[in-house]
């Protein structure tokens, strides 16, 4: 998971602030960079990539160079994830729920991490605890993947 931190722009400020303008040429917020997507796969076995922003290229990248070398190397990935905040840098295990959709390359998704507060960066808390990721903004979560 990708916390950026863009997501509190959405929250504090509204979808304007989010997306950086109303139109797609003016649109403005961070991504992946596509080295950093193929080096996540290389290096630490990944299974899935999140993260807080609209896209997981930046909105000024033309190319579309994260999504494409995620899903050639078949790894999915989720969009608009919230409260990625909450979630700690290490000891919880994330689980994505796509909505089934037929013949789509992407599913609303709802998204719950299951935090290990004994091995966890978190604060210390009482055995293993579910938590949301996502409680309002779920919605708008997206997994995307690779039909072909």
């Amino acid at each position: 998971m990708i916390h950026t931190g863009w997501a509190k722009r959405y929250w504090a400020a509204g979808q304007l602030a989010f997306m950086g303008s109303a139109n797609e040429s003016g649109l403005s917020f961070p991504g992946l960079d596509p080295a950093a997507a193929r080096w996540l796969a290389d290096n630490r076995g990944m299974h899935a990539v999140g993260i807080d922003t609209c896209s997981v290229d930046a909105a000024k990248t033309a190319a579309k160079g994260s999504h494409t070398t995620l899903l050639n190397l078949n790894i999915p990935f989720l969009e608009n994830v919230a409260n990625l905040d909450q979630l700690p840098a290490t000891g919880s295990t994330v689980f994505a729920l796509p909505v089934k959709i037929g013949g789509g390359s992407g599913a609303p998704a709802r998204i719950i991490a299951v935090i290990d507060w004994g091995t966890s960066a978190a604060a210390k808390g009482p055995g293993p605890r579910l938590t949301l990721v996502g409680v309002v903004v779920i919605a708008l979560a997206t997994l995307v993947f690779n039909l072909v």
